[in-house]
């Protein structure tokens, strides 16, 4: 397949700014020179880029942004799959909209969700998760990836102790 330009879509417009090609490569108009843009990969696999809209920076996914160029857009099925499962492989000819059924079938069929089981954290590894809560230099998305543990558990664990904090204080047992 020979890749075709197609100018990026944002809110239902085309922007002249950006294009994306047919192989999910996405390039800039605003130098001179066209450049091939970077991309980065976010906390579910997902390639991303920011583009410039207006005034604005938007961070997008790359496949969204393929397939609203290259599919149109589909107000029934409001998700996009990655036909192989590969959520790297933007190209065209493996991207479909789908329902969040659909969506859910296929991962179930070709097996992309890893099976969930229950971690219980020891009161060490609490305490650990605890303290670098406390650094503002460390994620608690890296916390999580460190301790195998959801995003969400290292914010929950922190959160609690901050309610506990807040009840010890002497202006609350009055």
């Amino acid at each position: 397949m020979e890749e075709e330009w197609r100018y990026v879509k944002h809110d239902g417009k085309e922007r002249f700014s950006y294009q994306v090609s047919s192989k999910g490569r996405i390039k800039s108009l605003l130098t001179p020179k066209a450049t091939i843009l970077k991309t980065r990969v976010n906390q579910w696999g997902y390639e991303i880029i920011n583009l410039k809209i207006g005034v604005e920076t938007k961070t997008k996914q790359v496949h969204r942004i393929v397939a609203e160029a290259f599919l149109g857009s589909d107000l029934v099925k409001s998700q996009v799959n990655h036909k192989d499962g590969n959520k790297l492989n933007n190209c065209l000819d493996n991207l479909e909209w789908v329902t969040p059924k659909e969506n859910a079938e296929h991962a179930k069929r070709m097996q992309l969700r890893k099976a969930r089981t229950h971690v219980q954290l020891s009161d060490r590894e609490k305490d650990a998760i605890l303290y670098l809560t406390t650094l503002s230099e460390i994620t608690y998305l890296t916390i999580a990836t460190a301790f195998s543990v959801n995003k969400r558990t290292v914010s929950k664990i922190a959160s609690e102790w901050r309610k506990e904090k807040a009840s010890d204080t002497p202006a609350s047992k009055v």
